[in-house]
């Protein structure tokens, strides 16, 4: 489920910014970061827990066998799941994307036409999108070490360290040099901050309303 969740949630702001740009195929991401997303910025936390992460300790497991129901009975894959993480990656990616153009106008035109903010705003975006697909990682881990919770801030690091280094180059294109400019204005860290705390609020709130129905 998180994979159809985190694709959405990368894949959606760029459909929903088509209605700001008349869909004239203006690209919301800058194309060589872009490719960094499954790769990199999201890869290894979902890896470490596929692995590592117990709900329940082998010794639990061997005496009480019926927590094996839930996969037996695909409890946690069935289709209203799956149309819930889809439906929340379209919502999510709608919000943020509204959430951070809005806060940083990145919708503004000038008289010229040129629009100084937007490629700050992408980078925004992005980064926005891949600390919430880790924030989700870390919501579901049962099992945290520092490993996995290094694993999750390496990650997200990651993205502003490609950031950082395409702004040094020319060929990095619209990237070049906004590093700085980006990461020096107060409005991107108040834009992670409400960001962080809407994602978790939003996953404890689905957790406990999942927990009220099965009780």
């Amino acid at each position: 489920m998180y994979m159809f969740y985190k694709n959405n949630l990368f894949v959606m702001p760029q459909y929903w910014f088509g209605f700001a740009s008349a869909f004239s195929g203006q690209t919301l991401y800058e194309s060589i970061i872009y490719q960094g997303y499954n790769t990199v910025f999201t890869a290894f936390p979902i890896i470490w827990f596929a692995i590592f992460d117990e709900e329940f300790t082998k010794g639990t497991l061997l005496r009480e066998p019926r927590h094996y129901w839930i996969g037996l009975k695909d409890e946690f894959f069935t289709f209203k799941l799956l149309t819930l993480n889809v439906f929340k990656g379209i919502l999510v990616g709608l919000l943020i994307t509204l959430f951070v153009f809005c806060s940083l106008n990145g919708f503004h035109i000038e008289e010229a036409g040129y629009n100084g903010s937007f490629w700050m705003s992408s980078a925004i975006l992005y980064a926005v999108v891949v600390i919430d697909a880790n924030i989700y990682v870390l919501q579901v881990t049962y099992t945290h070490t520092w490993v996995s919770t290094a694993l999750v801030i390496a990650s997200i690091l990651s993205y502003f360290l490609l950031f950082w280094l395409e702004n040094l180059f020319t060929w990095s294109g619209p990237m070049y040099t906004i590093f700085g400019h980006t990461m020096t204005d107060r409005r991107t860290y108040i834009v992670f901050l409400i960001n962080t705390w809407f994602v978790i609020a939003m996953e404890m709130i689905h957790n406990r309303w999942y927990d009220w129905r099965v009780i």
